[in-house]
């Protein structure tokens, strides 16, 4: 997905159910479409904590939904369902010193699901998705264990090279990635949890942030901050240090020396726009949007055996809702990606993405997102079927 400014708006698309419950028969719910809506990222809870938690919204919750109508018992469905509506699982592992902890704790900041790793484990067994931490360069030793992302962490400390050390680390990033196989981006984690934790940020840091406008103190190296003649006392000195270190103190004083009236909110947003943690998040929402979607498959892998011979489970399978919950989750995969699936609710508008979703489930595509093609034809036939049924409005 596309990285944006902290003044740009995030969009993220994902299926609003609150139009797609209009047409009713006696067997089941038929959606009356498809609607794919985009949502702006607005306030501090962003859109991917949607895609993770299973927020009604989302086809990995439908289809969990689909599942849940059939438990009366609490037996086999409602274990199924608690499977695919399980937060999708992330392992952060990385080599000592790295910062892996902090990129762990930014991420949990945002509400993802970040597995414990106890001294020498990584949890990388446990996980849907692994993603690597590194910093300053790769070794041969963070290829060793599966994982679908690398961040390359502590960007500010990369260089003043043209552009900043920002800058500087995304050119860094493309050679990371050349060498490790996997999308790279960078980040500041510790910023990123200063942006995010209320903690970290209190009046005695605001107020010391403050003092530095006023009056600079020597910023060129720790050393020279902790020890130079400076009327902040060495323990705060320390404390803003710890947090935000000589990048994000930097970072901040000018954001309230531009703006006198500015006020932690927007000291926090300026912290999290400079670690990156927003790009980093929009590389793990289409990784999100995937392990649903193979949560989803392999509970339909699994009924398929025994639906041969239980009228129910097979029933279940071909059921309206079940295909359009598929169909769902499949656009939560595509659309994570940076697709665009038309949300039109008439007959020709289901025909028209029926074909075009067909004709690419035939191209070129790797296996998950040709079974994601599938299931949004095969959906847009089911909605197509709807318009003309009895009792639903063309």
């Amino acid at each position: 997905m596309v990285a944006h400014e902290a003044t740009s708006t995030l969009i993220v698309a994902q299926i609003d159910t609150q139009q797609l419950l209009s047409c009713r028969s006696q067997r089941s719910v038929i959606p009356s479409r498809g609607a794919v809506v985009a949502r702006a990222n607005e306030g501090p809870l962003p859109p991917w904590r949607d895609m993770n938690e299973g927020i009604p919204g989302t086809g990995r919750r439908l289809f969990a939904d689909a599942l849940v109508r059939r438990a009366t018992d609490g037996g086999q469905w409602a274990w199924l369902a608690r499977r695919v509506a399980a937060p999708v699982r992330i392992a952060v592992h990385g080599r000592p010193g790295v910062g892996v902890a902090t990129v762990r704790a930014a991420l949990v900041a945002v509400g993802l699901d970040i597995l414990d790793a106890s001294v020498g484990s990584s949890g990388a067994g446990e996980a849907d998705i692994g993603i690597r931490v590194v910093a300053e360069v790769a070794k041969p030793e963070d290829a060793g264990l599966p994982f679908a992302l690398a961040v390359l962490n502590k960007a500010d400390l990369t260089g003043f090279g043209p552009g900043g050390p920002l800058v500087t680390a995304s050119r860094r990033a493309v050679s990371v990635a050349g060498l490790l196989g996997a999308p790279t981006e960078p980040m500041v984690a510790l910023l990123a949890v200063a942006a995010l934790d209320p903690a970290v940020l209190d009046d005695t840091l605001i107020d010391a942030l403050r003092i530095l406008v006023g009056e600079p103190a020597d910023l060129r190296s720790p050393d020279d901050f902790l020890t130079c003649t400076h009327r902040l006392s060495r323990e705060v000195r320390q404390r803003l240090v710890d947090s935000l270190d000589l990048f994000g103190i930097a970072h901040s004083v000018v954001t309230l020396r531009a703006n006198r009236l500015a006020d932690v909110i927007q000291v926090r947003a300026e912290l999290r726009r400079v670690s990156r943690i927003d790009e980093v998040l929009d590389r793990i929402a289409p990784l999100i949007a995937e392990a649903g979607y193979r949560r989803v498959l392999a509970v339909v892998d699994e009924l398929q055996v025994p639906a041969i011979t239980d009228t129910e489970i097979a029933t279940f399978l071909a059921a309206d809702d079940t295909v359009l919950a598929r169909m769902a989750a499949a656009v939560d995969v595509v659309a994570a990606a940076g697709l665009r699936v038309d949300p039109a609710d008439d007959a020709t508008a289901h025909l028209i993405r029926a074909v075009h979703w067909r004709r690419l489930a035939a191209g070129p595509l790797g296996a998950l997102h040709r079974d994601c093609a599938t299931a949004i034809a095969r959906g847009s036939l089911r909605l197509l079927a709807a318009t003309a049924g009895p009792g639903c409005a063309a």
